[in-house]
Order: structure tokens, then sequence, then C-alpha cells
């Protein structure tokens, strides 16, 4: 039962202990019980302040409005809303909208829907002052546990090349919508 944050020295950080302190809480109290069922899981549930129990299931759990009371669980949080951030700029990265209306052959050419174009166009502002505003919580709330290379390594490989592609992307869009005829 150990944490690890790295798999080897020169791989980049994989976990950050707040994340993992719930998983670690379940597994001492399986082993404090030589068991875990649903009394240590509400038990685990109860000291940290989370529904482990809707987690487990896949449940969706509105992390805005939970209050965890362990050790660096803002941390936790903004990790939990990062992931969820993440699911959705992949989402539409991956959709057929960018490859139908905003595919670079059609676009180059000037064979494109404004209306379309726009709407891809708000998409990726809104995501970007999104994972705009994670970067400044997470550098903050990190910054009260790690040292600053901690912090600006773990932005600097899972945030700040989501936003280099979202301001690609919106700055693409801004061109072309600038470039249409009036």
């Amino acid at each position: 039962m150990t944490g690890w944050q790295r798999f080897d020295h020169f791989a980049s950080l994989c976990e950050l202990l707040p994340v993992g302190i719930p998983s670690l809480c379940c597994c001492l109290a399986a082993l404090d019980a030589r068991n875990f069922g649903d009394s240590e899981l509400e038990r685990c549930s109860n000291e940290l302040g989370l529904d482990l129990g809707a987690e487990l299931r896949g449940e969706e759990v509105a992390f805005r409005e939970v209050r965890p009371n362990f050790p660096g669980s803002n941390v936790y949080v903004l990790v939990r809303r990062f992931t969820e951030l993440q699911r959705a700029y992949n989402s539409l990265i991956k959709s057929d909208t960018l490859t139908t209306w905003f595919a670079d052959y059609n676009l180059q050419r000037g064979r494109f829907s404004p209306l379309q174009v726009e709407f891809i166009h708000s998409n990726f502002r809104n995501l970007l002052i999104q994972f705009r505003e994670m970067e400044e919580s997470l550098q903050l709330a990190m910054s009260t546990i790690y040292p600053i290379s901690v912090c600006n390594e773990w932005v600097g490989t899972y945030i700040e090349p989501i936003i280099a592609d979202l301001t690609k992307n919106f700055d693409k869009a801004s061109i072309v919508l600038n470039k249409r005829p009036n």
C-alpha cells in the first residue's frame, strides 16, 4: 500500500497525494477491519466529508457543493473539477462538429457556415476561460502544499497543453470569422 507520485524519476507526476487520500483511507479501513463493506465505506466517507459510495458507483458528484475535510482537500476538489473540464475538452476536440464544420480544407477555401464557426468559437472561448481559471486556482491551492516547481510541473504537464490547443483553435476560428464577407 504505497502511493507513488511518479512511476520513475523521469516520468511526469502521476498522482498528487491529496487526490489519493480517499483511496488511502479506504485501504487503511479495509486493513483495520479485515474487510471492506458498506460500514467501512460510510466511515471513510464521513471522516473525509465525501460521498465515496457515489464515486465508486461512477455516479456524478457535484464537487462544487462538496466540502471535504481533510488536508489538501481543496487540491482534491480542483483536480476532480479538472477531470470534468478535461472530459468536456476531449468531447469537443473529438466531436463531429469540428470535423464537419471546422475542417481545415473547407476553412482555407472559405466554405464554412458562419453560424457553426461562431458556435465552435464560443465553445473554445468558454473552455479557454474555464481552463485559465482552473490553472490559476490549482496553482494557488497547490502552492500551499508543494514547492513551486511541483506546481509548475503539474500545470505544465496537464493544463498548459490544453490551453495551448484551445488558444490555437480559438485563434483559428477568430481569423476565419474575421475573413468572412460582410
